[in-house]
């Protein structure tokens, strides 16, 4: 499972200041619906190398159903059968619940406990603490940075631990 922010203009993981500023310069208006090419490249080598599933965890899943935010993965380039769910938000029950409780409620809710969890965010937001494997970018260069997908595979390759 990769689990990953969609906030702040689809969460900087996959569409980034730079990107936006590429587009800007190119003479298109920046869309948060047009996302980084090498971000999404980067999540579909993950996906593919590793059989993931791709869990929203962002505001997203409020504005948009599961079905509509395949559609924008489809449209961006990537394999909209890799996006298997949305996490729910546990405001409602909890104010003080921090986004870890969210996507940890979700993983015990969907028996997901045994195998990876690969989760990517701009923001902490009680990830870290429970999730070994968080890897929070950058909202300048997102999950296009070279170094995220290296050490995602690292992790997935069992090189590397983080935490």
């Amino acid at each position: 499972m990769i689990t990953f922010d969609h906030s702040k203009v689809i969460g900087r993981v996959l569409n980034t200041k730079n990107h936006l500023r590429r587009q800007a310069k190119n003479g298109k208006k920046p869309s948060r619906f047009d996302w980084c090419p090498m971000a999404a490249a980067h999540i579909n080598l993950l996906t593919e190398k590793l059989g993931a599933q791709i869990v929203v965890t962002s505001t997203w899943r409020y504005e948009y159903s599961l079905d509509e935010l395949k559609k924008l993965f489809h449209q961006n380039g990537m394999n909209p059968d890799h996006v298997t769910g949305v996490i729910p938000s546990l405001i409602y029950e909890d104010r003080s619940a921090t986004r870890g409780e969210a996507i940890q409620a979700w993983i015990d809710e969907n028996d997901a406990n045994n195998g990876l969890h690969l989760i990517l965010d701009d923001n902490d937001n009680g990830i870290s603490e429970r999730f070994p494997h968080f890897i929070q970018t950058s909202d300048k260069e997102g999950f296009a940075d070279r170094e995220m997908i290296r050490r995602c595979l690292m992790i997935a390759d069992g090189e590397l631990t983080l935490g």
